[in-house]
């Protein structure tokens, strides 16, 4: 079937024969948004949405949905003779964009789930604060430790109990937020430009290697064990 000729009306619009005689030179399926970055310098936005929905009526151009997205490419009926390679290869390109747009989604449900995770949990500087709350109480208490160990006869069961479980508490506390920072910060570095280490410098966080921590040591270990 020869092409068919647009009235001239139509031919007149500039983006409409923009974007046909491309859609034509490639012939393969786009979205708005590939032709308005691939056309970037020749094309607006809304000029080429209203171009394509021209175009489409005119049947010189094929559309179809997938969810929000709709895809368009040049009608194939228009060439005189179409060879079925390229439909093939024209339904696996269609595939392929259905699988890009499907990982796409899922990409962007993860990333709303981290974003509202962000947003509810506390900012870098209440962590910080908070932690150093927690070491300020655990070095604290550490030292009460210390001294009620070394003199137990002034120190009721009952009282040890209520120490130990604090103590305990803090460290769980401690353990909890270093955890769950780490979990953030490593979805936020997956896209960094740069190293981790010169991120952190960058935003003022500090870790609890730079004051000489470590979470796994406990300091009151020797005093436990002896017990």
């Amino acid at each position: 079937m020869p092409p068919k000729k647009r009235p001239a009306s139509s031919m007149e619009d500039s983006t409409e024969e923009v974007i046909l005689e491309y859609m034509k030179k490639m012939n393969r399926p786009y979205s708005l948004t590939d032709l308005c970055t691939n056309l970037h310098s020749q094309i607006k936005k809304t000029g080429a949405q209203r171009a394509l929905e021209s175009l489409v009526s005119q049947d010189l151009i094929k559309s179809k949905a997938y969810g929000k997205q709709v895809v368009y490419c040049y009608n194939q009926s228009l060439w005189e003779e179409v060879d079925s390679d390229k439909l093939k290869e024209l339904d696996d390109k269609i595939e392929e964009i259905e699988e890009n747009m499907k990982r796409d989604k899922n990409k962007l449900n993860q990333l709303e789930s981290i974003y509202r995770g962000l947003t509810s949990s506390l900012t870098d500087a209440q962590l910080d604060e908070k932690l150093e709350q927690l070491e300020k109480k655990i070095e604290e208490d550490s030292q009460k430790y210390t001294y009620l160990s070394e003199n137990t006869k002034l120190v009721t069961d009952e009282e040890k109990v209520i120490i130990d479980k604090n103590y305990s508490d803090y460290r769980k506390h401690w353990k909890t937020y270093k955890n769950k920072f780490k979990d953030i910060f490593d979805i936020i570095s997956e896209n960094l430009t740069v190293s981790n280490k010169d991120f952190m410098e960058e935003q003022g966080i500090e870790t609890d290697e730079d004051f000489g921590l470590d979470i796994k040591i406990d300091p009151l270990a020797k005093f436990t064990n002896g017990s």
